[in-house]
């Protein structure tokens, strides 16, 4: 199992890599930590991955600044939910064009390939390393 395999976290494919939406409501795996071990290797990721973002980033400047869950309630009534396929989740997708126009990346396909190289990008969206 990968570390971002995640049940009701639907994935999407993009320059042929596979990525995962952040799961706003907490850890809902379909192997819930257990005995503290897990939990604490989780955490250790976490804090891993928050220092490898300096702390003068622009885009943990952005993150900071910006609540980007009031995008869910600006396209609610665009998405229909009880059929059709499941979403890409529209902050990650914001998120990424966002990137894209920040470091002028010429396509969204470059910047999934790019999503799939950056540690910072990674982090920004909510993905796992």
């Amino acid at each position: 199992m990968k570390i971002g395999d995640v049940s009701g976290s639907e994935g999407f494919w993009a320059a042929g890599k596979q990525f995962f939406r952040r799961n706003p409501g907490g850890f809902q795996g379909k192997i819930a930590p257990s005995r503290g071990q897990k939990t604490h290797r989780l955490g250790m990721l976490t804090c891993f991955k928050q220092a490898l973002v300096p702390q003068d980033h622009l885009l943990r400047k952005i993150d900071q600044a910006v609540d980007f869950s009031r995008l869910y309630e600006m396209v609610e009534p665009l998405y229909c939910e009880d059929n059709g396929r499941p979403s890409i989740d529209p902050v990650v997708l914001f998120k990424m064009v966002l990137i894209q126009h920040l470091y002028g990346l010429p396509s969204l396909r470059r910047t999934a390939e790019e999503v799939s190289l950056n540690i910072v990008y990674r982090w920004f969206l909510g993905y796992s390393l």
